[in-house]
């Protein structure tokens, strides 16, 4: 990307192994534990030029291997695309005159994956 892309509703899933509740001892944004699919989501409302970082810490009991909390998820929606197309005019495709339209831009990602 050439210019930073603001994303919006960022969660990101961390797998926790085993059936230990992890406890959350700093984070910035929110936590919880999602204990039916075995992960941690951490989410931050927004993520732009001026909240550009970010940190959460949790302890899970036992030893278990860092690779155990591999792959991270992560979701997130943004008001602008990675190309910046923009629609300038719409023409009825009958006479050719431009006709009143709307247009609402927006990406989503559909997987993001952190191994």
């Amino acid at each position: 990307l050439t210019a930073p892309m603001p994303l919006a509703d960022v969660s990101i899933f961390i797998p926790i192994p085993g059936s230990d509740v992890p406890k959350v001892t700093q984070v910035d944004g929110e936590s919880r534990f999602d204990g039916r699919n075995g992960r941690l989501i951490w989410h931050l409302e927004m993520i732009d030029n001026s909240n550009r970082t970010g940190s959460m810490e949790f302890n899970v009991s036992g030893t278990p291997d860092p690779a155990a909390f591999f792959p991270l998820s992560v979701s997130f929606v943004t008001a602008k695309t990675f190309c910046d197309v923009e629609v300038l005019s719409v023409n009825s495709t009958t006479d050719n005159r431009p006709v009143k339209y709307s247009k609402n831009v927006s990406a989503s990602v559909e997987e993001f994956t952190i191994s």
